[in-house]
């Protein structure tokens, strides 16, 4: 697994690196390079470094929750508010593709005992990917309500879908679904973050999809979340990684 893992790190930190030199060399080389076309390469090198600066936090927030040293930030979570932030932060990338973003808030919605920047980065990936796989002019549902003592959170999209022998895999580290001909950036790392922050809230995650039909996603977190046992930290990357395994299987 250490060699596996090293393996997808190493791969994913040099693709953008080589994309960031190759530009950077370019420029460097051609000082009679076109204003239009320094700017383009510029637009690019500045793209690239964000994806791998996003990859960097990814990989850095998986090393703390499997070692145990990120901590549960217990406290009373409006789940509604939540997501509005979310879809406020998200709004211009759908936008970007004229995907409709549709959200429905069930009547009288309790309070969540959590730690809400996880809830809220559950949110954004959960949506995020919605809006990535999905094609121009479709549409994202987001639902929240309780149900039987459980917040149940909804993220619906009329996107690509998941091939059947692909969802066991989804929530695997650096794991992206096998699709030819289409380039579509990301780490492989966001569904694992998110399945691991769930288990931490003694939840879990579903999925359902059909390719070319979409995906749904579904979260159910228990109204009140009981600490996670006081361990060492080699116990407590053990135990998280065996809730999530426990709960996607």
């Amino acid at each position: 697994m250490k060699t596996d893992f090293t393996s997808s790190v190493s791969h994913e930190l040099r693709t953008p690196l080589t994309s960031i030199k190759a530009y950077t060399a370019t420029i460097l080389r051609d000082p009679n390079m076109s204003e239009e076309t320094r700017r383009q390469f510029l637009t690019i090198i500045d793209e690239e470094s964000n994806r791998l600066a996003a990859l960097i936090e990814d990989l850095l927030e998986v090393s703390r929750i499997e070692t145990g040293t990120t901590k549960m930030k217990q406290k009373t979570v409006d789940v509604a508010a939540v997501i509005e932030k979310v879809l406020i932060n998200l709004t211009p990338l759908a936008h970007k593709k004229n995907i409709e973003l549709r959200k429905y808030i069930g009547d009288e919605l309790p309070t969540l005992q959590g730690d809400e920047g996880k809830i809220e980065s559950v949110v954004t990936n959960l949506i995020d990917n919605a809006i990535k796989f999905t094609p121009e002019h479709g549409n994202i549902t987001i639902c929240a309500e309780e149900a039987n003592g459980e917040m149940v959170i909804r993220v619906t999209d009329t996107g690509m879908g998941i091939p059947r022998k692909s969802l066991s895999k989804i929530f695997d580290r650096f794991y992206r679904v096998p699709r030819p001909g289409k380039e579509i950036q990301g780490t492989g790392l966001g569904l694992s973050i998110v399945n691991k922050i769930v288990s931490m809230h003694n939840g879990r995650i579903e999925v359902e999809s059909e390719v070319d039909k979409g995906t749904t996603f579904v979260v159910y977190l228990p109204l009140t979340v009981k600490s996670i046992p006081e361990l060492s930290s080699a116990e407590q990357a053990l135990y998280l990684i065996g809730a999530g395994q426990a709960r996607t299987k």
